[in-house]
């Protein structure tokens, strides 16, 4: 990607760039599990300076621009939340990515389109996997816990649970690089 190629060669348009596309989806995924508007901000802002430092860390081969920040932002709120001593918050029922991206709905018609289709795609492929890996999945990621809690809460072996992860992860980005948008 153009912007990440930019970014590892010190343009600060690039970062700025990558902020405005990705900054309010991150925000708002930052909210859900740490609901606390001051530390969702510092989280974002620790997310584009550690990009910043090593925009290395990114991997077009391994996913998406959405999906790498997403995780990065993810594992960061949990850090920080189990840092605190903080409880991980539960999802109440269906997992729906639309309410991620629900903040970055603008003035702009043309990026409100654009998240529509990104929140069906990220639905639909969700809704593709098999149901034991669409719960891990949405255990991990929606709800924020870690393959030992999911190993407890479905008394699985933990390396089945990581196994479901992995498994489900590549199918998942697969699935969403034919998207135009992620």
């Amino acid at each position: 990607m153009d912007l990440f190629t930019n970014l590892a060669a010190r343009d600060p348009g690039a970062l700025g760039a990558l902020y405005d596309r990705y900054g309010k989806i991150l925000y708002s995924l930052a909210s859900r599990i740490i609901r606390d508007g001051s530390e969702c901000e510092e989280i974002v802002q620790d997310v584009f300076l550690a990009l910043w430092k090593n925009p290395s860390l990114y991997r077009p081969d391994r996913s998406s621009p959405l999906t790498f920040l997403t995780s990065i932002t993810r594992n960061k709120c949990i850090d920080r939340l189990r840092k605190a001593g903080r409880r991980l918050p539960t999802a109440t029922g269906d997992a729906d990515f639309s309410e991620l991206v629900a903040d970055d709905r603008s003035s702009d018609p043309y990026r409100s389109a654009e998240l529509d289709d990104l929140s069906a795609q990220v639905r639909s492929c969700l809704g593709a996997l098999p149901e034991p890996q669409r719960i891990t999945v949405e255990s991990s990621y929606f709800e924020g816990l870690g393959p030992e809690e999911i190993a407890t809460l479905f008394e699985l072996p933990t390396a089945t649970v990581k196994s479901r992860l992995r498994l489900a992860l590549d199918k998942l980005r697969r699935c969403l690089r034919r998207s135009p948008i992620a």
